[in-house]
């Protein structure tokens, strides 16, 4: 489907204008240069007399239409420059929104980043020498990860309400990562638990 494009109103009147005005210069070009030496002269003159007339009341109407297409252009680009502004609002207001909720993540990555040294601290044995130690600590561990776990939660709640798909889901796996990891906790716990 082709559109037909329109010339836009403050262009349309500036041609209006153009040619009214380059019409009232042919005009008294014509009128300035008629000799009036004959009866068929002076009636030439008087002709374009009256077109000059006529042709000024046409400029003068052109020239208002132009100063009410300069007005109307002045008065959108207002509302578009009101728009812009308002738009510039909201991405500063967005953008405060997500370094909060980013720096959440960031914060339960770190708690993941440990919490996963730690399960590979455990599955390399570093703890084997001591386990009355790693029974003792665990609790407080599996609690901790469950904290985070909970505060992921919450993360992708807000996130979402905040309308950011996208940290959402990666909170949403970041928490899935510490369950996964407060399980293994607790199979652990239980392990050892049964092993005293």
């Amino acid at each position: 489907m082709v559109k037909s494009e329109e010339t836009p109103p403050l262009v349309a009147a500036a041609e209006v204008l153009d040619r009214e005005l380059r019409g009232f210069a042919a005009l008294t070009a014509a009128l300035r240069r008629e000799p009036f030496g004959s009866q068929k002269s002076l009636d030439r003159g008087a002709d374009l007399l009256r077109q000059v007339t006529e042709a000024d009341a046409r400029l003068d109407r052109a020239l208002a239409a132009l100063v009410q297409a300069i007005g109307v252009a002045r008065d959108s680009q207002a509302a578009e420059d009101d728009t812009a502004t308002a738009r510039a609002r909201e991405l500063a207001e967005r953008n405060g929104i997500f370094r909060g909720l980013l720096a959440r993540y960031e914060a339960l990555g770190q708690v993941a980043a440990e919490v996963n040294r730690g399960i590979l601290g455990m599955a390399d044995g570093e703890l084997d020498a001591k386990p009355e130690g790693l029974v003792a600590a665990l609790p407080e561990l599996i609690a901790s990860v469950g904290r985070a776990a909970e505060a992921g939660k919450e993360l992708v709640v807000n996130a979402e309400a905040a309308r950011f798909p996208d940290l959402a889901r990666n909170a949403e796996t970041l928490r899935h990562q510490l369950l996964g990891a407060q399980n293994r906790m607790t199979l652990l716990q239980q392990r050892l638990g049964g092993a005293s």
